[in-house]
């Protein structure tokens, strides 16, 4: 394991470890805490540089300001910072990053560093001679570890949250001024560069004297304007947040680890805002205005966004993202965070395998499409797997999927196609598994009868707050859209179509967590359903544990069928006994309770 300190383009910094040899080459993850159990996806558009802090450096090399023999580099960075780098024997041109050595004057020595491509707009060489470069109060050539950037709102002293209004007026001027560069260039890297040459010698003519730190703000800004999505483009490009909520031009909350936040960023009043969700909705092909107030639609990276905008939000715009990972999470992943037990991963495989029907439910947030992303790809690759959703969110590493998605009513109102319609279009598609994203409303009933035809192994998620609720929503929603069937045949179709549900909660700390496995026998109209839990959380306290309950599962016969059996240890209470703990913060720092629950989840069953 390395350990490392990613800093990122818009000032955020994360420390941790990085589970390889050397740096990276391209995106890649770091794990944020001693324990190794949360890891966070960093992209590399949205970084920097990344170093290395090594505690007893090898190499000795003498101070670059000094003169040396090694050959360097200066490379200039697209937020206007310079650096001073060696090109040497270690030097490696790679991926998507460039791979260098920095002076470390805390050390004398120097360390490695690999540098964003994105990050950078010119390379040149040193000049000998050219001692004034090397001024540290001029440019930052070396590198200077600056304090942890505290988890919330901040994210550097030169953001746009940073500056006041009059600065906010003055980079608006600005932007008319630039206004021929923005709208003539689509290359970004070079309208960038461009932008921030420009702005150097407009700010030099300026009567007000600027600090460094306002220059490099008003020119983010402008950039952010430009080339990103305004004030909240620093949230949308930070990889550990996984929700934006603004509430108006003053109220902006982002989730990280499962926690909601309240940043300092703010717009500057609703015309802002509401022109910053315009781009986005026009981004994602859609529109809004009065006629239209309200949008739902899906960014180019998958990002989840929905806008509204007065009268129906009467206070002013509001605005909602939910991002995605760039990566396919694994069923390892979710037992390092805690989600499940390696005894409940392992049953939940060979289920899979096995083609059970698999209900998931839980309330927003909760990790319901994070789970079954990861129980799809478990799917056998010789199937063929048709996602169907309401907005593609699904991302299934599987060599066989073919994805559809809900269209909206054109402006004249034609057009729509909703999940029902595309689910009956499905069954023509000769699909092995369907996995519906959410079923809702009269879809439910097409659900079921697609798992009853000769689907098995299909699945799909419900809005719930235990499993009970998800059976009783169930029923009412199919109902709902067949009014003439009778409850009998709604239960008989329910409990021979599902043969597991699972539950599954966001606990206090931010962590998502599989509270129940079950599964539904035959019941009829005057019965109670009764489900028989398989595996369960039991919480104590800040702690608990996963567990079997010793309960054999009849989907085990339906397992049998399809070559998909486990083991029947998997279901004893000792030996599946599983403690976990709450994390103590929402940074992701955990107990040294968690790292033994991990062991254990690791070690599986005896």
């Amino acid at each position: 394991m390395l350990t490392v300190t990613a800093y990122f383009l818009d000032g955020a910094r994360i420390d941790g470890e990085l589970d390889a040899a050397d740096l990276p080459a391209d995106d890649f993850s770091i794990f944020v805490n001693q324990t190794n159990i949360q890891s966070v996806r960093v992209a590399v558009g949205a970084l920097k540089y990344v170093v290395v802090r090594e505690e007893h450096p090898t190499i000795s090399e003498q101070d670059p300001r000094q003169g040396s023999k090694a050959q360097k580099l200066v490379l200039r960075l697209v937020d206007g910072s310079f650096m001073h780098t060696y090109r040497d024997d270690f030097f490696a041109d790679v991926g998507q990053m460039l791979h260098v050595r920095l002076w470390n004057p805390g050390l004398s020595t120097l360390i490695k560093a690999a540098i964003s491509k994105r990050a950078i707009a010119t390379v040149s060489d040193f000049k000998e001679g050219d001692t004034s470069s090397f001024d540290q109060s001029t440019h930052p050539f070396v590198y200077a570890p600056r304090d942890r950037i505290p988890t919330g709102a901040q994210y550097g002293p030169t953001s746009a949250m940073a500056l006041d209004p009059n600065l906010r007026h003055l980079a608006s001027t600005y932007q008319q001024i630039l206004s021929q560069i923005i709208s003539n260039s689509s290359d970004t890297g070079a309208l960038e560069a461009a932008i921030r040459e420009k702005l150097d010698g407009l700010m030099a003519n300026e009567p007000i004297q600027l600090t460094p730190d306002q220059k490099q703000g008003v020119a983010n800004l402008i950039v952010q304007q430009a080339v990103g999505f305004g004030v909240i483009d620093p949230l949308i490009k930070d990889p550990t947040i996984t929700e934006i909520m603004v509430n108006g031009p003053g109220e902006v909350y982002f989730e990280r680890d499962g926690v909601i936040l309240r940043s300092d960023l703010r717009f500057i009043d609703n015309d802002e805002l509401s022109e910053t969700i315009r781009k986005l909705v026009e981004l994602a092909g859609r529109r809004i205005d009065e006629s239209s107030p309200m949008v739902d639609a899906r960014l180019a990276d998958g990002s989840r966004l929905n806008a509204v905008l007065p009268p129906v939000s009467p206070n002013g715009p509001i605005l909602t993202i939910r991002k995605f990972s760039s990566f396919a999470m694994t069923m390892e992943d979710l037992i390092r965070q805690t989600t499940l037990s390696s005894s409940m991963a392992l049953f939940l495989q060979g289920a899979v395998r096995g083609r059970a029907n698999i209900l998931i439910s839980g309330g927003t947030g909760a990790g319901k499409t994070t789970t079954m992303n990861v129980l799809g790809s478990m799917i056998p690759d010789g199937q063929r797997v048709i996602t169907i959703e309401d907005s593609a969110e699904l991302k299934l590493h599987h060599p066989h999927v073919v994805t559809l998605e809900c269209h909206p009513a054109s402006v004249e109102g034609r057009g729509e196609l909703n999940v029902r319609e595309l689910l009956r279009n499905s069954l023509r598609m000769r699909p092995d598994r369907i996995l519906v994203g959410e079923v809702r409303g009269a879809k439910s009933l097409d659900m079921l009868q697609a798992m009853n035809t000769g689907h098995d192994g299909s699945m799909s998620t419900i809005h719930a707050n235990s499993a009970t609720e998800a059976l009783s929503r169930l029923e009412t929603m199919v109902i709902a859209g067949s009014a003439d069937l009778p409850l009998l045949a709604i239960r008989a179709q329910v409990s021979s179509s599902i043969n597991l549900f699972i539950h599954q909660a966001r606990m206090i700390d931010g962590t998502r967590r599989i509270l129940q496995i079950a599964e539904l026998p035959h019941f009829g109209l005057e019965d109670a359903p009764r489900f028989e839990v398989i595996y369960r959380f039991v919480k104590d306290g800040d702690a608990g544990w996963f567990e079997a309950t010793g309960v054999l599962p009849r989907v085990m016969e339906k397992m049998a069928i399809y070559d998909s059996m486990v083991a029947a240890e998997l279901f004893d209470p000792e030996l599946t006994r599983t403690p976990v703990t709450r994390r103590k913060t929402a940074t992701g720092e955990q107990s040294a309770g968690d790292r033994q629950a991990v062991g254990a989840q690791a070690e599986g069953p005896r």
